[in-house]
């Protein structure tokens, strides 16, 4: 679910960049799930899935036509963390060295 709201975040910054910039391409995505990945990617059906939303469903379309890829990153290199959670000392001065912030 939260890959396919940064996927429709994505998207809206990637229209708003191309009118400033006049630049196209693919949106690469970092992910810690690897579920939620192949969830993503696998467009058949399944059993277990069948109770998510149809909104959720772009998602796939977006991947079926190379608009966005994902690619796995495990948990302890993903630099966004700093943003969305309380990480230690370490971690969190490890994430702003790597955003580039000072």
């Amino acid at each position: 679910m939260a890959l396919a709201e940064s996927a429709t975040e994505a998207l809206y910054l990637k229209g708003f960049m191309s009118e400033l910039f006049n630049r196209n391409g693919a949106i690469e995505i970092f992910s810690d799930s690897q579920s939620a990945k192949k969830l993503a990617e696998n467009s058949g059906y399944q059993r277990r899935t069948k109770h998510i939303d149809v909104r959720y469903h772009f998602l796939r379309e977006k991947i079926k036509v190379s608009d966005i890829f994902i690619t796995y990153l495990p948990t302890d290199q993903m630099l966004a963390d700093v943003l969305t959670k309380g990480l230690s000392e370490k971690s969190h001065l490890r994430c702003v060295l790597g955003l580039g912030v000072k």
